[in-house]
């Protein structure tokens, strides 16, 4: 999200920010479903509570209107079109 250009149109940050997140987004549900997989295959606490926390976290990375507005500095015409 640091590679996104503040001074680009609205609509190109929208699209930068949705790939980076849908790319974080996939590097945390792999990495919880590895030690979901981990905790099935060796019974072992440890992974279970590690993919517990990646999908705890997942949830709550999930993207809202104030935090699209924050994160890509919006002003007010274009946070009418979300």
């Amino acid at each position: 999200m640091a590679k996104i250009d503040k001074n680009a149109p609205a609509d190109t940050k929208i699209n930068m920010y949705q790939s980076a997140f849908i790319i974080s987004s996939a590097m945390l549900e792999g990495g919880a479903l590895f030690n979901i997989v981990g905790f099935f295959m060796t019974h072992n606490s440890f992974f279970l509570i590690f993919g517990a926390a990646n999908f705890i976290f997942l949830i709550l990375k999930r993207p809202n209107k104030n935090k699209l507005i924050s994160a890509l500095q919006l002003q007010y015409p274009d946070t009418e079109a979300l």
